[in-house]
């Protein structure tokens, strides 16, 4: 196996199990965002070549946006919108992708979610506009 190969094993091998829990328990546990980011840093630098610097950043800056994003939609609608392991679990994709990478990931994220509640209608559940859904295991679609 030549190392795109493995990286590519290890990042299934986290979303695998993201995408489960978070679909059956709607968290996504610190301990795999953190073991994701680690190993995005690590691929991205080892692999792929990127600075250190350009890594963080891109991390940083999509933590803090999804941060800024969330606290302001808790002020306006009074209620959560995106839960913290997704925002975290956004930072560690940054890892992964860069940061231009991560408006690929939302886009995905977005159209598969759409399609999951569309399912999910037509299947007999009822979806509502408040309706809580999993999206790490969305995102794993993106990644």
């Amino acid at each position: 196996m030549e190392l795109p190969a493995v990286s590519s094993l290890v990042l299934a091998l986290h979303l695998i199990p993201i995408a489960w829990i978070d679909f059956r328990r709607l968290i996504i546990p610190n301990i795999l965002n953190l073991s994701l980011a680690i190993f995005g840093f690590a691929v991205s630098v080892f692999v792929f070549d990127k600075t250190v610097k350009n890594v963080f950043l891109a991390s940083g800056l999509t933590l803090a946006a999804f941060l800024l994003i969330s606290k302001v939609y808790s002020v306006l609608r009074n209620r959560r919108g995106i839960g913290a392991g997704d925002i975290k679990f956004l930072g560690a994709a940054a890892a992964w992708t860069g940061l231009l990478g991560v408006p690929w990931v939302i886009l995905i994220a977005s159209i598969s979610g759409l399609m999951f509640a569309v399912a999910s209608s037509v299947f007999g559940y009822a979806v509502k506009i408040d309706s809580r859904m999993a999206s790490g295991h969305i995102c794993r679609l993106a990644l």
